[in-house]
């Protein structure tokens, strides 16, 4: 009897929960970290640098180019490694598995810097649409932060 009514009690008080999520609109998600980090690092240069509207059309529009981009290396990335993992996980020998990871390794040390020279181009083309006064502004922007960051590395 006992065991009946703590399953009818917790079937009970699982369907309630299930039909209060769906129903509360507190529970609905409405911009991943990404996005919302990406709007306050917007937000502070549109503050900082005051960037007219055109330049902010412009930097949408290189921003999704970017993450285009960026998001097929990282897929790529993320394919190769769970090869390595897999190939770690079937293979016996730590020995064997290093040497037929090792292309594997050599791909993605490539696609890295493939990433990382994406990244510079896309410093490159934010620099681009500044002006004199804004990349004087930006330099100094990036030293604090420079300094920021040494003040807090161990």
């Amino acid at each position: 009897m006992t065991k009946k009514l703590l399953t009818i009690s917790t079937i009970l008080l699982l369907s309630f929960s299930f039909v209060y999520a769906n129903e509360n609109p507190q529970n609905e998600i409405k911009c991943t970290c990404q996005n919302q980090k990406q709007r306050n690092i917007d937000d502070f240069l549109n503050e900082k640098l005051q960037l007219s509207e055109e330049q902010k059309a412009q930097l949408k529009e290189n921003r999704i180019k970017f993450r285009k981009e960026m998001k097929q290396i990282i897929e790529e990335m993320e394919v190769l490694h769970s090869q390595i993992k897999d190939k770690y996980k079937t293979t016996s020998s730590k020995m064997q598995a290093n040497i037929e990871t090792a292309p594997m390794k050599a791909k993605l040390v490539t696609l890295k810097q493939k990433a990382d020279k994406l990244k510079r181009k896309n410093r490159e083309n934010f620099e681009k649409i500044l002006t004199k006064e804004q990349k004087i502004k930006f330099e100094n922007i990036k030293k604090d932060f420079a300094t920021k960051r040494k003040k807090h590395k161990p």
